[in-house]
């Protein structure tokens, strides 16, 4: 074979040209698509509702994140047990461990729906400070803020973070 003939490849990097009027429409038609999936399907690191939430909430949830993909939750009650439940299992407290100071806040603006929950456990004679934090009706991520041996210094460590939020724009919520 004579390698002078053949002409269908070319060697270097190509010149590129200027798609079409459909070639263009096309992928801004597909890129419009991808975007709109992106933002209405969960991804795969996100969890959609804690895995101890009961069925009854796990149909609650369902319906509201299919009507709704981009919801603006208010913070609930059922939400608090949920937080709770978080915090207590990734520090091994059980429900004898006592709340003796506790703040709940949100940052919600534009497309921000985001919550922290600070709080001390009393444990014995320990104190336990901890923070949850998150996207409102999404799984609570949980910090340790530190064991203490007395109550005041446990929760001037949480208030000094939870002031920290303050000064970003959280503001104070009460939960109904």
């Amino acid at each position: 074979m004579n390698k002078t003939a053949y002409t269908g490849f070319q060697f270097g990097p190509k010149t590129p040209q200027k798609p079409s009027e459909k070639e263009e429409e096309y992928f801004a038609r597909k890129e419009m698509e991808r975007r709109k999936q992106k933002h209405t399907q969960p991804q795969k690191h996100e969890q959609l509702e804690p895995a101890y939430a009961s069925i009854k909430d796990k149909v609650i949830i369902a319906v509201l994140k299919e009507a709704l993909p981009m919801l603006m939750l208010d913070p609930t009650k059922v939400e608090m047990k949920w937080i709770l439940k978080a915090l207590r299992e990734n520090f091994g407290l059980d429900s004898s461990a006592k709340i003796v100071w506790s703040t709940y806040m949100t940052f919600r603006e534009e497309a921000s729906n985001k919550y922290h929950y600070f709080v001390v456990f009393k444990d014995g004679d320990k104190f336990h400070a901890a923070n949850a934090y998150g996207r409102i009706g999404y799984p609570a991520r949980v910090h340790d803020i530190g064991t203490f041996a007395s109550q005041s210094e446990a929760v001037s460590k949480a208030q000094a973070k939870a002031d920290g939020k303050l000064a970003k724009g959280y503001k104070e919520t009460e939960v109904k």
